[in-house]
């Protein structure tokens, strides 16, 4: 999940990784330095979440987002006109045998959202 601060034009992210169980992996949270808007912040959090998964070798992946344009730039735009976290998430799911996106309420991403939001936080305290 992806959080969002314009006037101060800071982007915190959180993510979690989970077994098919629902066993939890890994999580994390960190600043993202490239977004300008709430959306690409989320689309951030998604291509960070890949980048992670990946490394437990998994052959087929769901993404669960609760932000349906990046849901939508993810499955249905040609990814040679989308910018550049885009085409990055794209070359990273290339690579996946099996890939499954799915939009979820925001009820049943809280824990990456709570990430996302203290992240934020953070860095908002940061700057005072």
């Amino acid at each position: 999940d992806g959080s969002f601060h314009h006037p101060n034009c800071i982007a915190g992210i959180g993510y979690q990784i989970k077994t098919r169980y629902g066993e939890l992996l890994y999580e994390n949270k960190r600043e993202v330095g490239e977004a300008t808007t709430s959306t690409q912040t989320e689309a951030h959090a998604c291509l960070a979440a890949i980048r992670k998964a990946k490394e437990y070798g998994p052959s087929y992946l769901i993404i669960n987002l609760d932000c349906k344009p990046v849901k939508r730039k993810i499955t249905q735009d040609n990814p040679h006109q989308l910018k550049k976290v885009y085409k990055k998430i794209h070359y990273e799911l290339d690579t996946i045998q099996h890939v499954s996106v799915k939009h979820i309420d925001r009820t049943k991403n809280k824990d990456a959202h709570d990430l996302a939001n203290t992240q934020l936080q953070e860095l908002k305290d940061k700057r005072l």
